[in-house]
Order: structure tokens, then sequence, then C-alpha cells
């Protein structure tokens, strides 16, 4: 068994610069099949690139979101960590 695990995530950055503000966690991690149609990405592409957050993405993945992403005032981005399982 594997001790570890996929992490996804939204993180976000500076407009105006390139500094990370903050990592955004989902509430609900969204299907697979959801995200890959969402990013508009083959079924058999795993996402483990760095995928870019528009407004139409920002807005299919605010129901998992703690809260409206501000587009206006930065960056964001899917993100895709290994971490170590806590079982």
């Amino acid at each position: 068994m594997s001790k570890f695990e996929l992490h996804r995530y939204v993180s976000a950055f500076e407009k105006n610069g390139d500094a990370h503000v903050c990592d955004v966690e989902f509430v609900e991690v969204p299907r697979m099949s959801f995200l890959q149609a969402t990013f508009n990405v083959p079924a058999e592409d795993p996402m483990y690139d760095i995928a870019a957050i528009d407004i139409r993405i920002a807005e299919e993945l605010r129901p998992y979101l703690p809260y409206a992403l501000d587009l206006q005032s930065y960056d964001y981005f899917l993100e895709c960590d290994q971490q170590e399982r806590s079982d």
C-alpha cells in the first residue's frame, strides 16, 4: 500500500508581481472526470501539471471552494502535489 496520496488545491498569486499569496483547500475535492471536463483535458490526462483558472473555470469550481475566487486581484492555479498519508 502506498504511503502517499495526491493533494489537489488552488494556489493564489499576486496579479501585479509573482508572490504566492495563499493556498485554497477544496471543501470537497471534485471528481477527476469533473476536473478533466472543466479544464478541457482528455480522460487519460491525470492532471498532475499546474493549470490556470479563468473566470469560467472559477465559476464551475465555486461549489467546491470555501469562497469565490477574486480573479480581479489574484491569479489562481489548480495544483497537484504528493503528500504523505495520515492513516
